[in-house]
């Protein structure tokens, strides 16, 4: 059963974690998705770009199909209409961008699902979150590093920051207690080479291990 838009929006910003997913071969999709939700990271995105958008679909339909109830599962790097119709035709609840892409915000708040625009400096920022974004990616993050997150947060408090790139369990706490509700983690989460080697144990640790740093961080 799909989640709501509020429900889905709460999980983003409570978990802190999104798991970017891209690369994985279709068989290995369903032992990873596992190996996240028990390490208590139950907010990832599949995105497109890396397969052709037909792979991807499939990509994301077997796993709405199969973690949909108890995981919130998104499609990233949407950069066209085209994209996004194919993400919630799987049953992707939202969508991320590492630009701001008007046509997409449109779209997505259209079908009432929860948007994450890419922005960098603070106008960008402000646009995509006036343009309809529920949360905006700082993207790439790590150039900036945490005190920018905490000097962009001062006059833009009331928009909810999400860091991607070069997030990893050793910095997220930063990033959290400069401002950022949380992050967009890769490769130190998603390693391809412990998939393919088929060591998903070190998936669920390393999920672990993110999520008891951003609580930490948050204070829980």
């Amino acid at each position: 059963m799909a989640h709501t838009k509020q429900q889905t929006l709460s999980a983003i910003k409570n978990n802190g974690i999104i798991a970017i997913v891209r690369g994985v071969e279709n068989q290995y999709l369903i032992p990873l998705f596992t190996a996240l939700k028990e390490g208590g990271v139950l907010c990832a995105e599949i995105t497109f770009g890396y397969y052709d958008d037909e792979q991807t679909f499939e990509q994301l339909k077997e796993v709405c199909a199969r973690f949909g109830d108890e995981m919130y599962i998104g499609a990233g790097t949407v950069l066209d209409t085209k994209k996004a119709e194919l993400a919630f035709k799987a049953g992707a609840e939202f969508l991320v961008t590492p630009t701001i892409e008007k046509e997409v915000i449109d779209y997505c708040n259209k079908n009432d699902k929860i948007m994450i625009s890419g922005a960098y400096t603070p106008t960008e920022i402000n646009y995509a979150y006036n343009l309809g974004s529920h949360l905006v990616k700082l993207f790439p993050a790590d150039s900036l590093g945490a005190k920018y997150i905490k000097s962009v947060k001062a006059p833009l408090i009331h928009i909810p920051i999400v860091c991607f790139g070069g997030i990893n369990a050793s910095n997220i706490g930063e990033y959290v207690r400069a401002g950022a509700i949380g992050a967009g983690i890769g490769s130190d989460l998603v390693n391809l080479k412990a998939i393919k080697s088929g060591d998903f144990e070190s998936i669920t640790l390393k999920a672990k291990e993110l999520v008891l740093a951003i609580n930490q961080a948050k204070g829980c």
